[in-house]
């Protein structure tokens, strides 16, 4: 699709574009909902906590396909722990109107995500929702909006107004209002519990993700480096990365999520779920 066909939406705090919800209609309980744009790249990368980086206007996601778009962010690096925390806190706040504080219990967060209530685990979430308040993501995304194609530019924080409380072991929190625009489409809603399963492993909670925001009928074939690419990987070992995602499609499809495979020439294709 030619770019210029594309119109450009100057983003304001009205309702031109529906209420300001993360989308009009909540999810249930037991889903999560994610924009592809967080999906697709390395906003979250499959990096562990002791090799974080701090990055400064880095390009995590870029595509120049039927819908462009492009996040740049700045802040420390976020990893799939981020992402648990952030799709809980987006789950609190799917049917709020996003300028609204939102307070949870620092043990139901916990409960929530099914982490053990201690201290170690209660400090996690101190530290993952400080690095979402601290994470800044800007550049353009693209959506269809009564029936026409527009570039929406953005740039803001990830969670906003962060606050911890010591006495109610709370923290409260809202979502930028501009963040409505990412959840108009281009949106993957998968089972939290099927999340679950995969436990701490980082690289089967990032493909998991990536191939759900494709159709079940996409057999598009990706290759391992690209893979390797998109997810953040830091190994510098190809073979052992190779090792490792063969793992992970293992892993994948004894849970009954992706029939997920490696040929020889290093490719990695995704066959349908009605054959596994």
């Amino acid at each position: 699709m030619n770019e210029n066909s594309f119109n450009q939406i100057k983003l304001n705090n009205n309702n031109e574009f529906g209420v300001n919800k993360l989308i009009n209609k909540p999810w249930a309980d037991k889903c999560a909902c994610l924009p592809n744009e967080f999906i697709r790249g390395w906003l979250f990368s499959v990096c562990k906590p002791n090799e974080r980086m701090k990055l400064n206007d880095h390009v995590v996601y870029d595509s120049d396909g039927v819908y462009p778009s492009s996040i740049v962010f700045t802040g420390e690096q976020l990893c799939q722990n981020d992402l648990d925390v952030m799709m809980m806190a987006y789950h609190y706040c799917r049917d709020k109107r996003l300028s609204d504080n939102v307070e949870v219990k620092i043990s139901k967060f916990c409960k929530d995500l099914k982490w053990l209530i201690k201290s170690g685990k209660k400090e996690k979430i101190y530290q993952a929702l400080t690095r979402l308040s601290k994470a800044k993501i800007k550049g353009y995304i693209s959506r269809k909006l009564t029936d026409k194609n527009y570039k929406i530019e953005f740039e803001f924080n990830l969670i906003q107004n962060l606050y911890f409380d010591e006495v109610n072991k709370s923290v409260s929190f809202n979502l930028n209002e501009k963040m409505k625009f990412f959840f108009l489409s281009n949106v993957t809603r998968i089972q939290r519990e099927d999340r679950e399963k995969l436990e701490r492993c980082k690289l089967s909670k990032w493909l998991h993700l990536f191939f759900s925001s494709h159709k079940i009928n996409n057999k598009y074939k990706y290759k391992v480096a690209t893979l390797k690419s998109l997810c953040g990987s830091k190994n510098k070992d190809f073979y052992s990365f190779r090792q490792k995602l063969g793992q992970v499609c293992f892993s994948l499809e004894k849970y009954g999520l992706h029939l997920v495979s490696i040929d020889k020439d290093n490719k990695v294709i995704r066959k349908s779920k009605d054959s596994l």
